[in-house]
């Protein structure tokens, strides 16, 4: 494997920030995205929300906690 450090790419640069906002847009009014209500996956450790995609799936002997809320108008 070779790496070219001269090509460098990070998510929060501005240029990577505009590129998925002008994505999502594009998206948006393609009605290609979708909202639904459904659970989150959430890193208790970080606090943010996690892609399924980087979880590995593991069986636990635990509680799941449903929290259910009501909101005001």
């Amino acid at each position: 494997m070779s790496v070219d450090w001269t090509r460098t790419y990070t998510t929060i640069s501005p240029n990577v920030q505009q590129i998925a906002q002008q994505t999502f847009v594009k998206l948006l009014k393609e009605k290609d995205i979708v909202c639904k209500d459904f659970p989150a996956l959430r890193c208790t450790k970080m606090q943010t929300t996690v892609a399924q995609a980087e979880t590995e799936e593991q069986e636990f002997n635990e509680f799941f906690n449903y929290l259910n809320f009501t909101l005001e108008d």
